[in-house]
């Protein structure tokens, strides 16, 4: 059980960090597949949240080394 956790999680992880490093990518999942799969306000709530989601993110990691340098 411990291991299909741990499986699924690293599958979470996986996806979400993958939109978060490709714009177009979390743009086409966010605009085609949710929304023919489960109607315009949950992809408008989805969006919210993954900005929120996103920034929280981004407020927590260190800036990378190119940001660092100029």
């Amino acid at each position: 059980m411990l291991d299909q956790l741990s499986k699924g999680q690293q599958q979470f992880r996986t996806f979400f960090l993958q939109l978060i490093a490709n714009a177009d990518r979390r743009r086409e999942y966010l605009s085609e597949r949710l929304e023919q799969e489960y109607g315009t306000e949950f992809v408008a709530c989805t969006k919210v949240l993954m900005c929120r989601f996103v920034s929280a993110v981004n407020a927590l990691l260190p800036l990378c080394a190119v940001d660092r340098v100029s």
